[in-house]
């Protein structure tokens, strides 16, 4: 059809370098250009305004330059652009779909617009050299592994609006050393920041509800967690292998707590649980050799303590002894 560019077009040609697109082409179907390993240069690509599926994945192109009422970039369409270094999206853009841009090993920088609303599942995962995360205001959905194993980003920025994280945005961020979730923020999803090995500091939101399993799992460098007073769960392994913790604060409303939570945690040396009662447990939420540990409970319910299972194996002290 004139103007498309027809699906799997040049699929998987390995002799082209360059394509301008003939005047008029308003269309690139899915996989028009998947797997053309040479492909560096598309002229004419700014004026093109529907991209499909997989389009460019896995393309040696340098510079993309995005028709300015692209509203939806599709899922896949620069996948495994390991040489692209540059991209302009448009300021009407909207979504970023699955895997757009995922494994862009040479992306530097992203700039994104305030249009933006939903960025979905793996759309920058493995980004490896990614310095920064901006998100704009008005983003409204994070999807899972978003921007996982972005290795260099030093800073993220989340908008005020963000009420949900997904399980593993941000996981394997091993240079991301502090954070602080935004207010609206209620859940973090599964290994959502596991294995964030430089994470020294995070702030957690007084709107907080839940921390899921691996939450924070292997964030070796982070010192101290404050758990906000509406988190009433926090799930399993959660904080488990974050051996540079030292101290704890748990919710005046914590009503359980999940498998091994602590486990790992060799430097913990102060738990605060300012609850009557003991938080239900299925398992030790401590490695049951760690010795340091001191569990700091109000005086009044520090005989209940000592005597529930889970509890009573490590040092149960009142908050001023």
């Amino acid at each position: 059809m004139e103007g498309r560019i027809a699906t799997k077009f040049l699929r998987n040609n390995q002799e082209i370098t360059h394509f301008e697109l003939p005047e008029g082409t308003f269309a690139i179907e899915s996989e028009a250009f998947a797997l053309c390993k040479n492909l560096s240069d598309v002229a004419g690509l700014e004026k093109v305004k529907i991209i499909g599926v997989s389009a460019f994945e896995d393309t040696a192109i340098k510079e993309v330059k995005l028709n300015a009422e692209i509203e939806e970039i599709a899922d896949s369409c620069f996948a495994k652009c390991k040489d692209l270094k540059k991209i302009s999206l448009p300021s009407k853009l909207k979504k970023i779909g699955r895997y757009a841009f995922s494994g862009c090993k040479s992306l530097e920088e992203i700039i994104l617009p305030e249009s933006l609303e939903s960025i979905e599942e793996s759309a920058f995962e493995c980004c490896e050299n990614l310095k920064s995360i901006i998100l704009p205001e008005g983003l409204k959905k994070l999807g899972e592994s978003a921007f996982a194993c972005c290795q260099k980003a030093e800073r993220v920025y989340l908008p005020k609006g963000l009420q949900y994280l997904e399980a593993y945005t941000f996981t394997g961020c091993s240079s991301l050393q502090s954070l602080s979730l935004p207010k609206g923020c209620e859940e973090i999803g599964s290994a959502c920041f596991a294995f964030c090995q430089n994470l020294k500091e995070v702030d957690l939101p007084n709107q907080l509800r839940k921390i899921d399993k691996q939450a924070f799992m292997c964030c070796s460098a982070l010192k101290e967690v404050n758990i906000p007073n509406s988190v009433t769960h926090i799930s399993h392994y959660a904080f488990e292998d974050c051996y540079s913790l030292r101290q704890v604060s748990l919710s005046e409303n914590i009503k359980s707590l999940g498998k091994r939570v602590f486990w790992g945690c060799d430097n913990l040396e102060i738990l605060t649980c300012p609850t009557e009662e003991p938080p239900q447990t299925i398992t030790s939420i401590f490695d049951i050799n760690n010795q340091k540990i001191k569990i700091c409970v109000n005086k009044q319910s520090l005989s209940l303590y000592q005597a529930t299972p889970h509890w009573r194996e490590h040092s149960v002290l009142a908050y001023n002894d």
